[in-house]
Order: structure tokens, then C-alpha cells, then sequence
């Protein structure tokens, strides 16, 4: 059985948390399509800047506007440069709530 990544379950609890969205099931099948169309989403490679990508538009049709923070590491010999993703939901309270994870 293939376990849930940090960031998949971010991305499904921040989509359902939304009333209206989580009626229509968003978040579940936000996180389907994210495992189906970008299953080998190794930090570096182009398939996961392109899930990056994905959700980044995702947040953006829903009326979110997602901040890129690029960053660079070493794999051996090699700098690859991957990505956070930081996206504001204004709740009801003052509280703060900060989802981490990483693809």
C-alpha cells in the first residue's frame, strides 16, 4: 500500500477545510490527481517541479494565490533546485495554522 506524502496531506486537509469545497469532495480528488499524474515527484526532477506547478494552479482557481520559494541542494556531484509552496487561507479566527510538507 503506497503511504500519503506530507505535502499531499496538506494539500487535501487545506482544500477540505474550505466549507464550500469540501462538499465536492475537492480536496479527495485534488489528492488523486496530484498521486495519479505526478507519482514519481523526487525533489530535483522536472516531474516534481511540474506537481509544483500543478498545484500552484490549482490554489489558483480556487482564488488562492500560492508564493514559490526556490531553493537549491546537493545530491552528490550535483545542485538540483526544488521548491516550497506558501498559500494563505484567511479563517474566522486570529489563529495561525501552518501546513508543512514536502513532495
Amino acid at each position: 500500500m503506497r503511504s500519503l506524502q506530507p505535502l499531499t496531506i496538506g494539500l487535501l486537509f487545506s482544500l477540505t477545510s474550505l466549507n464550500v469545497y469540501a462538499q465536492k469532495n475537492v480536496g479527495w480528488e485534488a489528492m488523486v490527481d496530484l498521486a495519479s499524474q505526478f507519482s514519481n515527484r523526487v525533489g530535483g526532477t522536472e516531474e516534481e517541479a511540474k506537481a509544483a506547478q500543478w498545484l500552484v494552479e490549482q490554489y489558483q482557481q480556487l482564488g488562492y494565490q500560492a508564493q514559490v520559494d526556490e531553493f537549491q541542494f546537493q545530491l552528490g556531484e550535483k545542485t538540483l533546485t526544488t521548491r516550497n509552496l506558501e498559500v494563505e487561507i484567511k479563517g474566522k479566527s486570529e489563529d495561525v495554522l501552518i501546513i508543512g510538507g514536502s513532495l
